[in-house]
């Protein structure tokens, strides 16, 4: 006997289950889970199709994957890729000799906090000790 094919719901479930996201408003009132965040963890929550092998057949909606050697187009956006904090070079050493003269002097504090990182203060390039023959 052939197994009948998957044909998914057919109908509207109209039962007032927590997981249904078409179930009408009841005595929780405004704090129930909306529709997308309903859909979303039923989404999470299923399984792929597999053959009687083993081998997936349909996967997962979030986890589909790209064939190689296609071209992935990224959204353009300018959170991603405006220059939001750019310093120039003599700023930035002008800042270094400034803070500097701060640290070394007890008597002198900051008081505005800039919006640098303070990594950037300090010079990467550390002496090399090398160990010579002797």
């Amino acid at each position: 006997m052939v197994k009948p094919k998957y044909k998914g719901r057919s109908t509207i479930n109209r039962s007032a289950a927590s997981t249904n996201p078409d179930r009408v408003q009841g005595a929780g009132g405004q704090n129930m889970r909306d529709r997308g965040t309903i859909r979303r963890l039923n989404m999470y929550r299923q399984k792929e199709r597999r053959n009687s092998r083993g081998k997936v057949i349909k996967p997962l909606q979030y986890q589909s994957t790209v064939a190689p050697g296609t071209v992935a187009r990224v959204e353009p956006n300018i959170k991603w890729f405006g220059n939001t904090r750019v310093i120039k070079q003599a700023s930035l050493q002008k800042f270094q000799e400034e803070m500097d003269k701060v640290m070394k002097d007890p008597y002198k504090v900051v008081m505005k906090q800039s919006k640098l990182p303070m990594s950037l203060l300090h010079d990467r390039v550390q002496p090399h000790n090398i160990q010579r023959l002797k």
